[in-house]
């Protein structure tokens, strides 16, 4: 039992770090955000932790001041996804106005024209859609989220993944509609890079203050690219956040015969999230339902294989940025906007080869969760 429980905390660590894109910014976050190391020694020194909560409270004061202008930057190129994005650093800011209206807050005045702009000037970019649907004021109508995700789901007819928006959305689509719906799906594209890189980019043209910086210095990481992957992923991570447990639910054990079509159509939808999504969450994800709808045992034993390589991977990737976390950054900075059409997976798997990391697993080895 207590292996079980150490592999399962092993596979989450992984999920964790796959999600992030590199523990690298989890670093920077905590560095960003962490009470000096000498008011947790000394805390019952009154003077010591004035002096901590002056220097937090400076370092969120500029650390603000910055996303703020980072936002205006972004927001004053005037494209449907600068203003999209705009709208989120912004918000990231917590620049909000705090009046109540019917006990929910309203987004301020410049995020919500922004939102308009790039609501009316995106409307067949996908990449705005994802943006879009969860970045409008709680006290907008529900519809406008869910024309965003409609919008999206138009455009991008043969992608997955904004079923998966929709099944975990605002509108009232059975789990067996959307899987119908997904027969015809041939890639699971969240635009992972489409979100990231711009915002990589962006703190390059506008590069952070020394203060902001002097937090980061101690972790000698390249901070500007480091910085700007750190905000473009949590935007992403915010933005693309689909539900993937309905559709797990429903493609396991009995469920899977809940309906003539369940079986058929739950293994085409995870076989389109392990072959063709951009993000490793997803491709973990669709790897499980592979094995969970195996029919036989070749197509079982090719999902294992596919499985362990898959988590290899994650394992590699997390030894990789624990060994060298300044040049890792570097590496994920250079590669995504050295490449305009780069998935996660495929980035990953770039720097592990670029690193002298072999893809393959070794003789003998087992994933966590299978040990």
């Amino acid at each position: 039992m207590q292996r079980l429980r150490i592999a399962a905390a092993e596979m989450l660590s992984a999920a964790k770090l796959a999600r992030r894109a590199g523990a690298w910014r989890f670093v920077v976050a905590l560095a960003l955000c962490a009470m000096p190391f000498a008011a947790v020694c000394q805390e019952n020194d009154r003077a010591v932790r004035a002096w901590a909560a002056e220097r937090a409270d400076d370092r969120d004061l500029t650390q603000r001041a910055y996303l703020w202008r980072l936002a205006e930057r972004l927001g004053h190129n005037g494209g449907p996804r600068e203003f999209a994005l705009a709208a989120h650093v912004r918000a990231m800011a917590g620049v909000r106005d705090f009046r109540l209206v019917g006990g929910l807050r309203l987004i301020d005045a410049k995020t919500q024209r922004w939102l308009d702009d790039a609501e009316r000037m995106g409307r067949d970019d996908p990449v705005v859609q994802i943006l879009l649907m969860h970045r409008f004021s709680a006290a907008d109508p529900v519809d406008r989220r869910l024309d965003a995700i409609r919008r999206w789901r138009d455009i991008d007819s043969d992608n997955l993944a904004p079923l998966l928006a929709n099944i975990s959305a605002y509108d009232g689509s059975t789990i067996d509609e959307s899987l119908a719906s997904a027969r015809s799906t041939m890639r699971a594209d969240f635009y992972f890079d489409d979100i990231v890189r711009p915002l990589i980019q962006a703190v390059r043209d506008e590069p952070p203050p020394a203060a902001l910086l002097a937090t980061m210095s101690s972790l000698e990481i390249d901070a500007p690219d480091a910085l700007g992957a750190e905000i473009g992923s949590t935007i992403w991570s915010v933005s693309a956040n689909v539900a993937f447990a309905p559709l797990t639910r429903a493609c396991r054990d009995e469920a899977l015969n809940a309906t003539p079509r369940r079986r058929a159509d739950c293994r085409h939808a995870a076989r389109v999230l392990s072959d063709d999504a951009d993000t490793l969450l997803a491709r973990g994800i669709g790897l499980s339902m592979r094995m969970r709808t195996a029919v036989g045992e070749r197509e079982l034993r090719d999902a294992a294989i596919a499985y362990r390589r898959h988590h290899w991977v994650l394992q590699q990737r997390a030894t990789l940025t624990r060994r060298d976390p300044v040049d890792e950054a570097r590496m994920f900075a250079r590669m995504l906007l050295e490449n305009t059409d780069l998935t996660e997976v495929e980035l990953v798997e770039r720097m592990l080869i670029d690193a002298g990391v072999r893809l393959e697993p070794t003789p003998g080895w087992v994933p966590p969760l299978l040990r």
